[in-house]
């Protein structure tokens, strides 16, 4: 069955799953991300015989939008058919997290993922703010409701509580304690809302500490989205303290913190865990397939599929790999081989893996040896890369190189493209691009924001 996401991981789906993050996700994400947004990854396109073409159901560049958080804590809104500006908005501090988009409101979190600022989608007027302790993703919005955790340090300990908002006007609906214990930091790493259900992760490090566990422990809370009535708890001890990713289906919650975890959405029961990774501290990216029979997460030391019912270990690709996207059954990777000898450099690739069988479909070493990878999405028949020094669009069917725009990133924020509507949007340095996926032909480059810096999050919506 499908992910019942639409962004995103993103980002974790990364641009791209709802994750809650958009049917593309970053890393971290998951990314990137990781964690609030389910963010996902995987941008399926409808087929075409031309990869990177428009399909009848391919919304107008006309109808969307482009925003975009940056260093300085502006939040921009450009037309995305042309790159002007729309509108510019202030947080006054750091933004964080991609932005959140629902009609007629936009969403961002500040301040250090401090405090959750709500701007007119169509006009850019600061509506509402809160402030919170946001998991580092963003806010989470669900159906007009924005979900918001707040840590408060006590004498002894950090208490928590979740408040939902009215997302137009900003009322304040509900107000729960999360868990109703104390926390030790990191406190909150991981937040989704989906289905009416709004879930948070929390770590507890251990020694009788925090929640009181004996060893460091992944406690996960899930809350009706219209009341804030607890409705299940669930912990599984853990050996690092990382953010959390969530992926959710009507059938499954899958969570990544040091491994896989599938729970009942019903109930919160373990119904399967894989192995920790053998790399700690490192956040890890999930995506489904397209019908929703394999799950694969990419952590620092390889790629790995999973029957989703079972948990059942299908197949492993070990190797340096730094980015993952998935479409309909292609897992796309991007990485760097290992150096033939210490004073030489592996070659950076990208490959296509069969999703059920691990089996590559193709592999492109073509791409400059110094390039170093950074990230990828896929989306209508064309995998973007993006390295240190260029950008490559590639055929998702065969490898094949079909464009590389002669301008490469010039440094700062390496941002996950988005592919979507015919065109793909990136960041370069501090500049904000858009090609025609077909060719490759610059369809605007936007520079003059000079209030963002450097651009760190992309979401395009309608």
């Amino acid at each position: 069955m499908r992910p019942m996401f639409s962004r995103p991981i993103s980002g974790a789906g990364q641009g791209g799953l709802r994750i809650l993050s958009a049917r593309r996700m970053g890393l971290p994400v998951l990314l990137s991300s990781l964690a609030l947004l389910v963010g996902a990854c995987g941008s399926a396109g409808q087929a075409s015989s031309q990869p990177g073409a428009m399909t009848p159901t391919t919304p107008p560049l006309s109808s969307l939008a482009l925003y975009a958080t940056g260093d300085t804590g502006a939040l921009v809104a450009l037309d995305a058919a042309t790159g002007a500006v729309r509108w510019q908005g202030q947080t006054g501090s750091l933004s964080g997290g991609k932005p959140v988009v629902d009609p007629g409101m936009v969403y961002v979190g500040a301040g250090n993922f401090s405090r959750v600022y709500a701007f007119n989608a169509a006009t850019g007027k600061l509506v509402w703010s809160a402030a919170g302790s946001l998991p580092q993703v963003g806010p989470v919005e669900a159906n007009g409701v924005v979900f918001v955790p707040t840590v408060n340090q006590g004498q002894t300990a950090l208490t928590a509580t979740l408040t939902a908002y009215r997302g137009d006007d900003g009322a304040r609906l509900w107000t729960a304690p999360i868990g109703g214990a104390t926390l030790l930091q990191p406190g909150i790493v991981g937040m989704a809302a989906q289905g009416g259900v709004v879930y948070i992760a929390t770590y507890d490090p251990g020694n009788g500490a925090g929640n009181g566990a004996a060893q460091a422990t992944l406690h996960i809370y899930a809350y009706a989205a219209a009341t804030g009535a607890l409705t299940w708890t669930a912990q599984q001890p853990t050996t690092s303290a990382v953010n959390a990713s969530f992926l959710i289906t009507s059938a499954r919650i899958y969570v990544y913190f040091d491994g896989v975890l599938a729970l009942n959405p019903a109930t919160g029961a373990l119904l399967w865990r894989s192995a920790a990774s053998p790399v700690s501290g490192v956040s890890g990216q999930l995506a489904l397939d397209g019908k929703g029979d394999h799950l694969f997460t990419l952590t620092a030391d390889g790629v790995t599929a999973y029957a989703s019912a079972t948990g059942a270990q299908l197949w492993r690709v070990a190797g340096n790999q730094v980015a993952m996207d998935v479409a309909d059954d292609t897992v796309y990777t991007f990485g760097r081989a290992s150096a033939p000898s210490p004073t030489s450099i592996g070659a950076t690739f990208v490959a296509a893996l069969d999703g059920a069988t691990g089996a590559t479909r193709w592999k492109n070493t073509q791409l400059t040896a110094q390039d170093l990878p950074q990230t990828i999405a896929a989306g209508d028949g064309v995998v973007f890369a993006v390295t240190f020094a260029g950008f490559y669009a590639l055929d998702a069917t065969t490898g094949k190189t079909l464009w590389r725009p002669q301008r490469g990133p010039t440094g700062g924020e390496y941002i996950k493209p988005i592919i979507m509507a015919g065109a793909v949007f990136v960041g370069d340095g501090p500049t904000i691009l858009a090609f025609r996926l077909t060719d490759g032909a610059l369809l605007w480059s936007n520079a003059s924001v000079t209030a963002m810096s450097f651009p760190s999050n992309l979401t395009v919506a309608p």
